[in-house]
């Protein structure tokens, strides 16, 4: 562990902050310099087993290594979604019932209690990762941590804008003296509306989505496969055409086949309909969650279905015009 921290410290550390930040917003508590450290040995040792697998493949040393750094680089866009999509989780987690926790709260200050046992009470189960987490950092409160300093620990643990200016607010309550349980009320009051909304906007948006998501996972496939037929259907007239060609005294006009096959049709229709859904998820989900970073959950529902489309339709078209004589 200790190498792997001195590892870790080959990164500046703005960086080893903000990669210790990133695995605590997404539940997994290391050391700063030992996560930065852990990326580190990751990337090295998959930058060698991927260029060593390569090599074996392709029998170039040059060729091995950019395949390398390529699965790398994807193998680390990968980590990165899904530590991405854990963060969100939590996140959403914790929002869904913040509203209800501070009301709770505050309804325990006004019992008489102390902010850090109110707290402490107000982590119910049924608020899952958030009673947990409170519950954490009032114990060290209660074995002699400060409160300000666990709070703000508390709010670094959830990427979250709401909770962390709840917990700024908190702690300018006990600096000044203020009224805390009023203040929390108003909070909860706030994120209730806010979610309201929220989900209003969300409703108003689904005509849009299911457009998005019909477009791109039934209409483009079925308007590549039929461009790709009518191109092979071409392409059989030219090859029946005479080769003789057009001549005059004056021009000489010889009519031949296009360049393009139908082979490459193919292969730009699956790439340009993977551009179109990959395109398509990440405004599905910008639409549902304001984050691009969700795109990935609904980027292989997509993928999957356009495909069974695209094979499908392409089928069905191979059978209605396989009969007919050109």
């Amino acid at each position: 562990m200790k190498i792997i921290s001195m590892i870790g410290r080959i990164f500046p550390r703005k960086n080893v902050k903000e990669i210790g930040s990133f695995f605590t917003e997404a539940g997994i508590y290391l050391d700063e310099e030992f996560a930065a450290g852990i990326i580190l040995v990751l990337i090295v040792s998959s930058l060698v087993i991927f260029s060593g697998i390569s090599f074996l493949l392709l029998n170039d040393i040059f060729l091995s290594v950019g395949a390398g750094i390529i699965a790398t680089f994807i193998l680390m866009i990968l980590c990165y979604e899904i530590l991405s999509l854990k963060i969100d989780e939590r996140t959403r987690s914790l929002e869904s019932v913040l509203p209800d926790f501070l009301s709770i709260v505050a309804a325990n200050m006004r019992a008489g209690m102390t902010l850090d046992k109110a707290l402490l009470y107000s982590a119910r189960p049924e608020f899952g990762i958030l009673s947990k987490e409170v519950e954490e950092s009032m114990k060290k409160v209660f074995a002699g941590g400060n409160l300000e300093k666990e709070l703000q620990n508390l709010a670094r643990k959830f990427r979250s804008i709401h909770f962390q200016r709840a917990i700024s607010i908190i702690i300018e309550g006990i600096k000044s003296g203020g009224e805390i349980a009023s203040t929390l009320e108003r909070i909860s009051i706030n994120l209730r509306d806010v979610q309201i909304m929220r989900k209003e906007i969300i409703a108003s948006t689904t005509m849009y989505v299911i457009f998005i998501i019909a477009t791109a996972a039934v209409i483009a496939p079925l308007l590549y496969v039929v461009l790709m037929k009518v191109f092979s259907l071409f392409e059989v007239l030219w090859e029946k055409q005479p080769t003789e060609g057009l001549r005059t005294p004056m021009v000489d006009i010889s009519p031949g086949a296009p360049g393009i096959k139908t082979e490459h049709l193919n292969i730009f229709s699956i790439l340009m309909l993977v551009v179109t859904i990959v395109t398509a998820s990440a405004m599905v989900s910008i639409i549902q969650t304001g984050k691009k970073i969700n795109a990935i959950k609904y980027l292989f529902p997509i993928l999957v279905i356009s495909i069974i489309v695209y094979y499908l339709s392409k089928f069905i078209l191979d059978l209605i015009f396989k009969p007919i004589a050109l």
